[in-house]
């Protein structure tokens, strides 16, 4: 990918202060994923697949919520929001996502340092894979 379209996304979150360097990140195969670090803290920043996932405002308001949802809780529970769930990082703007001269979707995403992601569960004491489930207990409504 281009560095001038991952620098025209960028100027989107100038609030996230002066991008000291952006490289490619993970193993993802749909959305193209990158760490970008500023002189202070680390971001994600993804251009998002609109082949996979034609409606972005709906993934994107979506994701807002449910993160949304999980740092409240996690506070609730007196941990650390900011160690235990991403966050979407909205536009200079306050829009959840930006788009580039072509057209392409880009977010960001709070990073959390020294976490995993997992393709796949490595065993059965995966813990973070079994954590959130119970959210959907709360945001599910009862029938």
């Amino acid at each position: 990918m281009e560095k001038e379209i991952i620098e025209q996304a960028l100027k989107s979150w100038k609030k996230i202060g002066e991008v000291v360097e952006f490289i490619p990140y993970g193993s993802g195969h749909i959305n193209d994923t990158f760490l970008v670090t500023t002189k202070e803290k680390q971001y994600i920043l993804q251009r998002i697949n609109t082949n996979t996932f034609r409606d972005v405002d709906g993934l994107m308001s979506n994701i807002d919520e449910v993160t949304s949802f999980l740092r409240e809780k996690t506070l609730e529970e007196g941990k650390d929001a900011d160690r235990e769930a991403m966050s979407v990082v909205r536009c200079d703007d306050g829009a959840r996502y930006t788009r580039d001269d072509q057209g392409n979707c880009w977010r960001m995403l709070s990073y959390i340092e020294h976490s995993v992601c997992l393709q796949k569960a490595r065993n059965n004491n995966d813990k973070t894979i079994y954590r959130y489930p119970r959210i959907f207990l709360f945001i599910l409504p009862v029938k």
